[in-house]
């Protein structure tokens, strides 16, 4: 066996500071760094967009549509003069009648809070009950003139004529015979004038009644049908009198 002092035991190898070689960092050198080009708009590339200018045709074209607009108005309006009771019709007191009280009754209304809109409202429906009115009269003249299945319906004061007719048409006198003194019968009779004339008042306001309500609708048709019945209107008077 060996002894122990015959081992002879390998030095172990000692790591010094002297001996470590640290691996160099990376490091970032503004040098090396290069940073990428801004893009610049000069004066000469940029392109301004092109304002646009009103020519004078741009203005002709805008006087040529207000002309037509102004014609336009004058040839709605563009019919024979006539006298006022033409236009007098029970179309037009009864809207009065119906619609003015109401509408004028808001604008005194101390509750309401909104004067100016019931003012508004108040001249809208006057213009709305003159303009209908208007265009009204002479669609009713119209159907008079064409003479048509329902001509009647636009006779002038149609309903007072009904009411009329009607009323003479019934009979309210009463008889009754008396005993004389002398033995002979005698006949009296009289006319219920006022049954008569309630009668009259009574068939007149029915009649004018349902009247009303069908030209509130023909009415609001007259409006925007009215210049086409003026050309149909001529067109059947000049076919007419040829």
């Amino acid at each position: 066996m060996s002894k122990e002092r015959d081992y002879v035991k390998p030095p172990k190898k000692a790591t010094t500071a002297d001996d470590y070689v640290q691996p160099p960092k990376k490091q970032m050198v503004n040098d090396d760094y290069i940073k990428p080009p801004k893009k610049q708009t000069k004066a000469e590339e940029y392109v301004e967009l092109p304002k646009k200018t009103t020519s004078t045709t741009d203005y002709a074209n805008t006087s040529q549509a207000q002309t037509q607009i102004v014609n336009g108005l004058r040839s709605y309006f563009q019919t024979p003069k006539v006298k006022i009771n033409f236009y007098l019709t029970g179309y037009l007191f009864l809207m009065c009648a119906m619609y003015l009280p109401m509408a004028w009754s808001k604008i005194n209304d101390p509750i309401e809070s909104h004067h100016l809109v019931a003012m508004i409202n108040f001249g809208l429906i006057i213009s709305y009950i003159l303009l209908s009115n208007y265009t009204y009269s002479w669609f009713a003249d119209y159907q008079r003139y064409k003479n048509g299945s329902f001509s009647w319906f636009f006779t002038p004061y149609g309903s007072v004529k009904t009411g009329y007719a009607s009323s003479a048409f019934m009979n309210y006198q009463t008889g009754y015979v008396s005993k004389g003194m002398f033995g002979n019968y005698k006949y009296k009779s009289r006319t219920g004038v006022g049954e008569k004339m309630l009668t009259f008042i009574i068939i007149t306001l029915v009649v004018e009644m349902l009247k009303f309500m069908i030209n509130i609708v023909i009415a609001f048709y007259s409006v925007f049908a009215h210049k086409k019945t003026i050309d149909k209107y001529q067109a059947l008077v000049n076919e007419r009198n040829d």
